[in-house]
């Protein structure tokens, strides 16, 4: 019994990636664990606590980002599993993650693959200086597959001259770099020399940095080119009039000179905010651009951006003499505050005295007060203290939430004495029971049992899933095997009751020293990793694992067993019974079998 205890301490296993594609089981994230996190959680360098399944999956949980090191996941795994895709620094990630565009390794090792090119930069032969020399002239980065900024930021080479600004200071977009580039056939050149896709000209978006693909399409696109972020030109407008169209506010397009910006007001540049021209009989309003030039007296209204709190009504502010906006107010968007999702808390979250969904963004000044759902509990022992979150200002909550823990071992409603052959379980007495099932043509039958030990994680037997000759103890589900929480019968098509979940099994670990038959069956314990976290209630909740062995139990405790297995009469019951049976340990058992075990 200690050695199946001591295995299952060692032994955890968490998602990789964000898509939930691949499982991985490794003994050597147990021994990060320390008394100040619970057994499902990671601490951080810093003494922040996560979730063990986040680490070494590409994304930084950590603030101090240690959950994401080489020194971390680079021992801890090795090689990754055919479904997946090894960082640089150790991290395996879903192999669709790979190329797609975004860094889903922290260090971008995933983009930065030969296979992950994107259009052909060619620079003409009579370039004074090429493409290779410019970038190569760059020795900041580490990486050669990365571009240096100007300012010194790294970004990969493949981003430069393609219409979007990676750095931060701009300098990968610029025309001293991008000049010199041929851009292929099926691609629109932007004035500056980057390549961009040729359906993006006058798709009503700028593409280009310096929005040249939106320059010189008909009137319609026109106005759309208004709503870029950064805009290029300058826009005269008429004063507004009862007898003034839509269309005759457009004038024409030119750069500003001294001449046409004279006692006009420029656009501000606020965060979240958003600007239209006010019509007085229109229900269109243009939307101008930061930057954009206004004549004198022309009336502006001013709106928010999604992701942000309107402090007011909608606000209406007017071009005066000397370039100035009247009348001056606050600030009319704030940032609005994420989401918040617990799968261990009950959140609530008031603003103004009335209650909000915590689900959405929250607006500055409201309060979130958590608390531990009433199936799970403060780790090691603690009490729960209350606290408050206030969203902030700056779109930020003021403290982190706890995570809780489920209850184990906790049957939901009382059950009596229990005799030889067992009983009828009673609805909700052993919330960990858990069904394993194998797939037999279209159907799904019950071949064993198991023991719910965390959200995603059961304990089963290691020759439910044993063939001879089996070298690989790690075994990655092909669709044949599901299990159920929540059941009574063991039929898996009937719904027992609300609280009945089924789910696919993402991975098998065996223990390592089983060898089925030929070992006696010793050691014969599984865990089955599953792809999602099975959401606790009163009737499904884990049984208590004595993680750090502070118990001992005397020879002829009387324990609790439960199952749809073969009663006396040998014949397998179809609905969940219960017995009790004495406690022996593992010597005494071994003992009691003298010509082996």
């Amino acid at each position: 019994m200690e050695a199946t205890k001591s295995w299952l301490t060692l032994c955890l296993c968490f998602v990789l990636g964000t898509t939930g594609t691949g499982i991985l089981c490794n003994p050597l994230i147990e021994k990060r664990q320390t008394k100040s996190c619970s057994v499902e959680m990671f601490k951080c360098t810093n003494g922040q606590c996560i979730d063990s399944l986040s680490i070494c999956d590409g994304l930084a949980d950590c603030s101090d980002q240690s959950d994401e090191t080489q020194s971390l996941c680079a021992p801890l795994f090795k090689t990754c599993p055919s479904s997946a895709f090894r960082c640089n620094y150790g991290a395996c990630i879903s192999k669709s993650a790979k190329c797609n565009g975004k860094n889903d390794c922290i260090d971008g090792s995933d983009e930065n693959l030969p296979e992950c090119k994107k259009l052909p930069l060619v620079i003409s032969s009579n370039s004074p200086q090429t493409q290779q020399a410019q970038v190569t002239s760059q020795s900041k980065c580490i990486y050669k597959e990365e571009y240096s900024c100007k300012s010194g930021q790294c970004i990969d080479i493949t981003s430069i001259c393609d219409g979007v600004s990676d750095c931060n200071d701009k300098s990968d977009e610029t025309l001293e770099l991008c000049n010199s580039v041929v851009c292929p056939k099926n691609t629109f050149k932007c004035n500056y020399g980057a390549c961009i896709s040729k359906q993006r000209k006058c798709d009503g978006s700028r593409n280009c940095a310096d929005g040249s693909d939106e320059l010189g399409c008909n009137d319609t696109e026109n106005s759309k080119t208004t709503t870029s972020a950064t805009p290029i030109t300058q826009i005269t407008w008429k004063p507004i009039s009862q007898t003034t169209t839509l269309e005759s506010f457009y004038q024409t397009i030119k750069p500003p000179t001294q001449t046409t910006n004279k006692g006009g007001c420029v656009i501000p540049n606020v965060e979240g905010t958003v600007y239209s021209l006010f019509q007085v009989e229109s229900d269109q309003y243009p939307i101008l651009s930061p930057g954009t030039y206004v004549n004198l007296n022309t009336t502006v209204e001013e709106n928010c951006n999604e992701g942000y709190y309107k402090t007011t009504s909608n606000r209406i502010i007017i071009c005066s003499g000397n370039g100035k906006w009247k009348p001056t107010f606050d600030k009319l968007c704030l940032k609005r505050c994420p989401p918040v999702f617990s799968d261990s808390l009950d959140v609530e979250c008031v603003f103004q005295g009335k209650k909000e969904n915590c689900s959405t963004s929250s607006a500055p000044d409201t309060i979130l007060t958590p608390k531990c759902k009433v199936t799970h509990t403060v780790p090691n022992g603690q009490i729960e203290t209350p606290i408050k979150l206030r969203c902030q200002k700056d779109g930020n909550w003021s403290n982190r939430l706890y995570t809780c823990i489920p209850y184990c071992g906790r049957p939901y409603t009382p059950h009596q004495a229990l005799i030889l052959g067992g009983n009828e379980a009673v609805y909700g007495s052993a919330p960990w029971n858990v069904g394993v099932y194998r797939k037999n043509k279209n159907t799904f039958n019950l071949i064993c049992g198991g023991s719910l030990i965390a959200p995603n994680l059961v304990v089963s037997a290691a020759h439910c899933f044993w063939q001879e000759g089996l070298i690989e103890r790690i075994l990655l589900n092909d669709g044949r095997y599901k299990i159920s929480v929540g059941k009574y019968k063991s039929d898996i098509t009937i719904k027992d009751n609300a609280f009945t979940q089924i789910v696919d099994v993402g991975l098998i670990y065996l223990k390592e020293s089983y060898y089925g038959s030929l070992g006696n069956h010793a050691d014969d314990i599984a865990i089955l990793v599953l792809p999602i976290k099975i959401p606790m209630s009163n009737v499904v909740s884990p049984v208590c694992m004595d993680w750090s062995k502070q118990y001992s139990i005397s020879n002829g405790i009387i324990g609790q067993v439960v199952g749809w297995g073969k009663t006396e009469k040998m014949v397998e019951s179809s609905v969940l019974l219960e017995a009790n049976l004495p406690y022996i340990d593992h010597q005494t058992c071994r003992n009691m079998y003298i010509n082996g075990f």
